[in-house]
């Protein structure tokens, strides 16, 4: 039996430690993100990852900034397009991370972005619906990843900008991640005016 714990991810601060007796081995490399992801979570969290010296570099994290929820849900609707109407990736590939419930999101009656249906994932980790873009809140989405995750609504509350939240719901991106922050509000631990860092989106 083998037991796996990220202290980072403890999303419910239950602390939970090991039996006594079994031997701990400590898991210290990324395997999961791209370098420039794995640069980024260490920043939300105040650590410095390690990744493997096969890992790419990859597309810096962007910061796209919004004014209001429909502003928020047009910026977050014209990169859906890019990606997928212009064939850049899969629908498949590509997830969205919302610190809020569907229901009460930026998209909350009007679950659709550049056409496609906005759908809670199941117990699956799917969205259950054809054609499809699968939503979750960083609580739902724990475990699971997808190459592309647009993660919405850091609207400066305490549970957006609780660095746990963001950290679960960052590191499920693999390849890209497009953080939607409202405009004003300052990301824990995050430096946006490095230039050679994150990219900012007005």
């Amino acid at each position: 039996m083998t037991l796996v714990a990220d202290p980072d991810q403890d999303l419910w601060q239950r602390e939970s430690r090991f039996p006594e007796g079994l031997p701990v081995f400590p898991l210290r490399t990324n395997c999961r993100n791209t370098s420039a992801i794995a640069e980024y979570l260490g920043e939300l969290t105040g650590s410095h990852p390690r990744v493997s010296p096969w890992t790419v570099r990859g597309e810096e994290p962007k910061v796209h900034r919004w004014r209001n929820a429909a502003d928020e849900r047009e910026k977050a609707g014209a990169l859906i397009a890019q990606l997928l109407l212009k064939g850049e990736v899969g629908l498949d590939r590509v997830a969205i991370v919302g610190m809020r419930r569907l229901a009460n999101s930026c998209l909350a009656g009007a679950a659709e972005l550049a056409g496609f249906p906005v759908v809670p994932i199941g117990d699956d980790g799917t969205a259950g619906v054809p054609g499809a873009l699968r939503y979750a809140t960083p609580h739902r989405f724990k475990g699971l990843e997808a190459d592309v995750v647009l993660l919405l609504d850091v609207d400066g509350s305490r549970w957006s900008l609780e660095p746990r939240n963001l950290y679960v719901a960052a590191s499920r991106a693999r390849l890209r991640l497009h953080v939607f922050v409202k405009e004003g509000v300052v990301v824990p631990a995050r430096n946006e005016s490095a230039p050679d860092r994150a990219k900012i989106s007005s």
